[in-house]
């Protein structure tokens, strides 16, 4: 069921007035979930503080989770203080810092998950330019007075592509058109909400029921409304626009240009010190065609990607040279090789690299000799990255803040699962340390749901140094409890037919983080690894070494032979029907969402 939010513009300290409607709200269309207040939550001046404190000190309470942001109004160090001082509070909480009973304070900028809601927050004014593009003859009235925003904000937004954007500090209620965004299929719906107890009667109380986008389908995410207009951030300011207004409003540019290119600074630039547009170059293309203000580089015939430096692609150069953690695309000569993927920048460059063994790169001294031009490689779709065409989003099944989870397209076994990470990495061990607790819940959910059912748990991955950009992924197949003791001596087998013999790595406990933090230290700095967990949790891994070859199917090959199923070796050979696929990842997502801690978050 998807949770019922009630959201709300400044409050002022007016918390009984807010507690009054919040009251009949509740009342006459609840329950609800929770409320999210926007702009300023304490008054301005200190007589307002009195009906607060019946709050803060437990006289008077909110009938429901409240959330606020901004530290900004009397009282606000006092009560604040008070609030950070308790033990409990100690630390940074982005789900909020409790004040008193069902108020938290939401401090600075976060992120947290609310009712399976990925909510994103930060202390601020509205965005400029979220009027660009409206309908003034058909607009709320008074909508022209709203102040010029922060352009700031409006880059994040811009970036961030939420489902809905709530504001308020504009003293009016605002409902903008739903508007398309660059690169992602929803659109999103601004809300300008009013403050509480405004004289003018304004609405300051709105009430939403999102459902998760991890429990909607495609068709339903990119369902576009008749009224939509285009992204806010990519047309023109409206023609009520004051002089002044445009000199604040310019900034609103700064998606599009990142640098100047004059002459001396920019291959092929202009001697008048024109602007490249950071839209065309990263993609090939610009929202604002031949109206836009910066210059198109049409000699530019490879956008850059992602983990390219864009300073060595729009001046020719980078002033942190070796120190430069992304990718040169063309040598000190000016030639346009990159480097292959995995290979560390330092030592290719330098000779050596500081990090020394703490490197997570491969430290190949014949990499500089093996460089070669794969822009060609880098420019094709990912079958993995959740914004890629090519991804079959059928078979999603869950979404987390660093993981997906997805059935296997051309599975073993009827429920074999991929655990693929969000960010493009190619292997699972380059992720940040602060994702294996995640992935560890993951795991664990899984664990439990297969057992529940019968089943044993494999979990492998194979990883080879490519100069293509590979995205990591996790093969999680199910096996039947009694082949679970046979699984160790098949991979051991295998393996010495390959002519190797596994390390092995047993679990201190439970928590599986210090047996990722041994494979990082077994398989580092080699050309590729393949490791395999254990149903009772022992991990077998193997580092290879250069010109080692291993079979691309090797795990799945171990156990298709394992189960009596050799001619399934080759994922490809157990293809099914589209249909067929959404069929069993609905069955398949209904089954685990018990268990999925996406759900239980």
């Amino acid at each position: 069921m998807a949770p019922r939010i009630l959201l709300c513009g400044d409050v002022l300290g007016r918390c009984d007035a807010l507690c009054k409607r919040l009251a009949t709200v509740n009342k006459g269309n609840g329950p609800f979930d929770a409320l999210l207040c926007v702009g300023q939550f304490f008054p301005n001046n200190i007589d307002g503080l009195d009906e607060m404190k019946h709050y803060i000190e437990g006289h008077k309470e909110f009938p429901l989770p409240t959330y606020f942001i901004g530290d900004f109004g009397e009282g606000v160090g006092s009560i604040l203080s008070a609030a950070k001082l308790k033990s409990a509070n100690e630390g940074f909480k982005m789900e909020g810092i409790p004040v008193c009973k069902n108020l938290y304070w939401l401090k600075g900028s976060g992120r947290f998950i609310l009712h399976g809601l990925s909510i994103v927050y930060l202390a601020g004014r509205s965005p400029s330019g979220i009027l660009n593009g409206v309908n003034l003859a058909e607009a709320s009235p008074g909508i022209e007075h709203i102040s010029g925003g922060n352009s700031e904000i409006s880059e994040l937004v811009e970036e961030l592509k939420p489902r809905y954007h709530i504001a308020g500090s504009e003293g009016i209620f605002y409902s903008r058109e739903p508007y398309a965004n660059d690169g992602a299929s929803h659109v999103t719906r601004f809300l300008g909400l009013a403050a509480v107890g405004n004289d003018k009667k304004e609405k300051f109380i709105h009430a939403l029921s999102p459902v998760p986008a991890s429990m909607m389908s495609v068709s339903e995410l990119s369902a576009r409304p008749p009224n939509s207009t285009p992204s806010p951030y990519k047309v023109e300011q409206p023609s009520f626009r004051s002089k002044d207004t445009k000199k604040r409003t310019e900034t609103s540019d700064a998606p599009f240009w990142r640098y100047d290119v004059s002459k001396k600074r920019q291959r092929g630039g202009t001697e008048d010190g024109e602007r490249l547009c950071f839209q065309f170059l990263s993609s090939g293309s610009c929202s604002r065609g031949e109206s836009c203000k910066f210059r198109h580089d049409t000699d530019n015939k490879n956008p850059f990607s992602k983990g390219t430096c864009f300073d060595f692609i729009s001046k020719g150069k980078c002033e942190r040279g070796a120190e430069c953690k992304f990718r040169h695309s063309s040598d000190d000569g000016g030639s346009s090789d990159l480097l292959p993927p995995g290979i560390c920048f330092d030592f290719v460059k330098n000779g050596r690299c500081d990090k020394g063994d703490e490197c997570r790169f491969s430290h190949d001294p014949d990499a500089g000799k093996k460089r070669r031009n794969t822009v060609s490689n880098t420019h094709q779709p990912c079958w993995f990255c959740l914004s890629s065409p090519n991804l079959d989003t059928h078979l999603v099944v869950s979404v987390g803040d660093n993981f997906y989870c997805a059935l296997a397209k051309g599975p073993l076994v009827e429920e074999h699962v991929l655990i693929v990470p969000i960010e493009h990495l190619p292997s699972t061990l380059s992720l940040p340390s602060d994702a294996d607790s995640e992935l560890q819940r993951l795991k664990h959910a899984l664990k439990r749901y297969f057992r529940k059912h019968g089943n044993a748990m494999i979990v492998f991955e194979r990883y080879l140094n490519l100069r293509t950009a590979n995205h990591a992924h996790l093969q999680v197949v199910p096996i039947p409890l009694s082949k679970a003791s046979a699984v160790r001596s098949e991979f051991v087998k295998a393996g010495k037919k390959l002519g190797f013999d596994f390390d092995v790595i047993r679990p201190a406990g439970e928590n599986d983080i210090d047996v990722r933090m041994s494979l990082k230290k077994i398989l580092h700095g080699g050309m590729g690894y393949f490791f395999v967990e254990l149903p009772e949790g022992t991990t077998l891994a193997h580092s290879l070494e250069p010109e080692e070859k291993m079979p691309i199917q090797f795990g799945r090959e171990v156990l298709a032979s394992l189960l009596g199923k050799t001619g399934q070796s080759d994922w490809r050979d157990c293809k099914y029907s589209k249909e067929d696929e959404t069929s069993m990842a609905e069955d398949f997502k209904k089954r685990f969402e018990p268990f999925d801690p996406v759900q239980s978050t």
